[in-house]
């Protein structure tokens, strides 16, 4: 127990950096006698001084105590959980096949390790992380649930559904719930009863402490249909991640990739109509690439209207023991590149390439270093890259590097922007509000306008949710996608309000913005694909749940 003193002195005298506050933490622990405390042993103290003498917490001393805040500034609490292992329907050469271990993942992944621990359990992945988040001092009402492991459609439907159900209630329950219950057998699988048990856990979310404002699980392109489209709606699913790797025929064929180019083509359009964000994975240096097709392959990814992606991950290859490259590197087949031409490429891609409207997510798999037998190890790579390209005064204009964050001190001067760019036959609207040279991105919405006629087999199996644009002679006009709001900076609980950027109206303005442009275009009805935890967000902006959208009629 820490002394009521410690805090009563630090509340006098708060330390105004982060150096400033190390000291203080190495002077507590003098006086004590102790170990320096942890931040969770901080806030679980301070709490229970302030408690005790009946007083609201100083939220500048909260947030001195917040480990890891970069988690939260993005906006959201991001919760990343792994599937059980389950055959998958590829065999490319790259990916790691350890036993126990979902296909591509690795036990000594801290995701990957987290889940193993807990038997992949999707529930107790959930509870577990919401007390960490808690315990760092970060607020969890507002989360991301990112399902990873390995091709999420090859998965049984009985799994597929008490899983995700599973991951509402855990987030329902909070990080105190002990409502464990087993995985039922495939042959007591009552799937009608899973879809019923889901759609209320779902509306339990809606208005739950910690809500799902996304969801996301990824998939192969080849397995995007429409009737699997149809299914992660139902789910709540809001982004996906697909396995494009490459954008060359010969290079997927040599590495057994299993499917084409044009997969990915149409499973961006079917994702896009239906107004999911697209998160593309790319492999540069795969067996039968070349730095020079490789530079050009994210020049295409940027120029090309087939892609486009919203967010990227960039994932240099390397080899593991389990997987098949092992061998080819081992007979002279395949060769890293060194980590010159790497870093050289990598700067190339983020300074020439980027758009405005892509965020890189990733710049290296979260691999430990004993686990690459050769291939990239430089697990802060980002950090190398941003370092030289400093150097050399180039900049990234991704998502990720213009994101506000705390930067918060000139939001009255945030200007709107507004990009236009064709993709998948849509055309796309990325309205902002940054500063006015660009380097600080406070909030933006995507737009999608169907300027092509929409997937009749998805049109039916969402009736009124996509839709052809109207044509003279036409039975039923287009409908416009929201296919993302996101306000950035630090994450504000619901209900609270402070002079960050969460709370600046950005996304009523956008949204009121993107309703203006839609009539422009003489369209009559807007689709959101909002996150179950968000649809409260929209009702009061005059949208009405319609199926698993939220949905207004202009």
């Amino acid at each position: 127990m820490i002394p009521d003193k410690i805090f009563q002195d630090l509340e006098a005298d708060i330390p105004r950096s982060g150096e400033n506050f190390l000291v203080w933490k190495r002077q507590t622990a003098s006086a004590l006698g102790a170990p320096i405390p942890t931040n969770s042993n901080l806030i679980q103290n301070y709490l229970a001084y302030c408690q005790k003498a009946n007083r609201e917490p100083n939220n500048e001393i909260l947030k001195l105590f917040q480990r890891r805040s970069i988690r939260t500034l993005s906006g959201v609490a991001p919760i990343t959980v792994l599937t059980k292992p389950f055959p998958c329907p590829g065999q490319c050469v790259y990916c790691p096949t350890q036993a126990r271990m979902p296909k591509s993942y690795l036990s000594n992944e801290p995701a990957a390790m987290r889940a193993l621990n807990l038997e992949f359990d999707p529930y107790p992945q959930v509870t577990n992380r919401l007390r960490s988040f808690q315990a760092n001092g970060h607020a969890t009402d507002k989360c991301e649930l990112i399902v990873l492991g390995g091709t999420w459609s090859a998965y049984p439907e009985y799994y597929q559904l008490w899983y995700i159900t599973r991951l509402y209630e855990a987030l329902n329950d909070g990080p105190d719930g002990k409502n464990f219950e087993e995985e039922p057998r495939i042959i007591d699988a009552n799937i009608p009863a899973l879809k019923e048990r889901l759609l209320q856990a779902q509306k339990i979310n809606e208005s739950a402490g910690n809500r799902a404002v996304g969801l996301c699980l990824e998939t192969r392109p080849d397995h995007v249909t429409p009737p699997e489209v149809a299914r992660l709606r139902f789910l709540g699913a809001t982004r996906m991640q697909i396995g494009v790797q490459s954008i060359y025929q010969d290079v997927l064929d040599l590495i057994k990739r299993g499917e084409k180019v044009e997969d990915t083509i149409r499973a961006n359009r079917l994702l896009r109509e239906a107004g999911f964000k697209v998160d593309m994975h790319t492999m540069p240096n795969l067996p039968g690439s070349t730095l020079a097709r490789d530079e050009e392959m994210y020049r295409v990814l940027f120029s090309d209207p087939n892609f486009k992606p919203d967010q990227l991950k960039i994932y240099p290859t390397i080899v593991n023991e389990y997987a098949e490259l092992h061998q080819w590197w081992k007979n002279g087949q395949w060769q890293p590149y060194s980590d010159k031409d790497l870093l050289e490429l990598s700067i190339n891609i983020k300074s020439k390439y980027i758009p405005y409207y892509t965020r890189i997510n990733r710049l290296v798999r979260d691999i430990p270093k004993e686990s690459i037998s050769a291939g990239n190890n430089i697990t802060n790579l980002r950090e190398y890259i941003h370092a030289e390209m400093k150097k050399r005064d180039l900049h990234c204009k991704c998502i990720r590097c213009r994101e506000a964050r705390n930067r918060t001190a000139n939001l009255d001067e945030a200007k709107l922007f507004i990009e236009k760019y064709d993709c998948a036959r849509g055309l796309e609207y990325f309205i902002s509000y940054e500063n006015s040279d660009r380097t600080i991105l406070y909030a933006f919405v995507r737009l999608r306008i169907p300027q092509d006629d929409i997937n009749p087999e998805l049109a039916k199996l969402l009736p009124d949710i996509v839709g052809s644009p109207a044509r003279s002679g036409s039975a039923r006009a287009g409908v416009a996608h929201i296919r993302e709001l996101h306000t950035y900076g630090k994450l504000t609980p619901i209900g609270e309000h402070d002079d960050g950027i969460q709370h600046a109206g950005f996304g009523a303005r956008l949204m009121a913005k993107a309703e203006e442009i839609v009539r422009e275009h003489g369209l009559k009805k807007i689709a959101i694909i909002a996150g179950v935890g968000v649809r409260a967000y929209y009702a009061k902006l005059g949208y009405k749940l319609e199926q698993t959208y939220m949905t207004k009629t202009l």
